[in-house]
């Protein structure tokens, strides 16, 4: 697979994390990126995006503003993201790089 500066892809950690992130470049030993989040699966099965504050960046000053690199020995495999997961990164993207907060979906709540 070519992989091509600005898209959006999954990588997984042999340690079994899967982090999607925008890649910027890649060089002889390491996947330059940003804006990494953790892909997170929730006890009913539901999946979910979270920003890396760790363990990755815990004491950055904006995590997702830094640029990080990923060692290639440190990445099992890199997958292009399903397209709601590209969406849902996009805009916590935007949303976390502008002073604009989103209004949530409504939801009904039953009881």
């Amino acid at each position: 697979m070519e992989l091509k500066s600005n898209a959006i892809y999954i990588f997984r950690t042999y340690q079994g994390e899967e982090i999607i992130a925008t890649l910027n470049d890649v060089t002889e030993k390491a996947y330059s990126v940003k804006a990494p989040m953790t892909l997170l699966i929730d006890s009913d099965g539901k999946g979910g995006i979270m920003p890396i504050p760790q363990p990755f960046a815990m004491f950055a000053k904006d995590p997702l503003k830094v640029k990080f690199e990923f060692t290639k020995n440190g990445i099992f495999t890199i997958y292009e993201a399903h397209e709601n997961l590209k969406e849902m990164y996009t805009k916590i993207v935007a949303q976390a790089n502008s002073n604009i907060v989103l209004p949530q979906k409504p939801q009904l709540i039953t009881g």
